[in-house]
């Protein structure tokens, strides 16, 4: 447990630029629960980080690999959803279409987040992201035609994409109500 504990602070303090964490784990009382990741407000600091630095593809990939290591429960996703992690997928995907790391990154924490709900699928084409991996397939598909990483990439977008179109039409649009 304690190291659980040192590592969360580690990954705080290192996404905070504060090291104050790391000297108090060392005196942690060993029956105290130890704060949740949501607890310590991780989640809605790594959304920030990456809308403020989307032009940075490495930030980018690690900081949408981190979100998807908070997909542990299904009150972290909807903090995750809550904080707004669809609109920062959507614009990794738009702002580097071309990488990789950011791709696989953002796919797999997007499967994470609607595996096991059409709403927050349906969250995520509402928030543009079912466009962007469109967006990708369209502008790639010759381009790496033979590539091993391009057609990895192009995978998992399409993969993502369909993921995405099979739950479009399962949730009934939202009715408006004028009184």
């Amino acid at each position: 447990a304690e190291s659980n504990i040192v590592r969360a602070s580690y990954i705080a303090d290192s996404l905070t630029g504060s090291h104050a964490g790391m000297a108090v784990d060392a005196e942690v009382d060993a029956s105290v629960e130890p704060p949740s990741l949501e607890e310590m407000g991780l989640a809605p600091t790594v959304i920030e980080m990456l809308a403020h630095h989307l032009a940075q593809g490495g930030v980018q990939a690690i900081g949408l690999t981190l979100l998807g290591h908070l997909t542990y429960s299904d009150s972290s996703r909807s903090d995750l959803v809550q904080h707004g992690v669809f609109d920062s997928i959507a614009a990794a995907l738009d702002a580097h279409p071309r990488s990789k790391q950011v791709v696989k990154a953002a796919t797999l924490v997007l499967l994470k987040l609607t595996v096991d709900s059409a709403l927050r699928a349906q969250l995520a084409i509402d928030a543009g992201v079912q466009a962007a991996l469109q967006a990708i397939l369209t502008s790639s598909a010759e381009m790496h035609k033979g590539s091993k990483a391009g057609s990895l990439r192009l995978r998992l977008c399409e993969a993502s994409r369909r993921w995405l179109e099979w739950h479009e039409g399962l949730m009934p649009k939202r009715i408006e109500l004028s009184a």
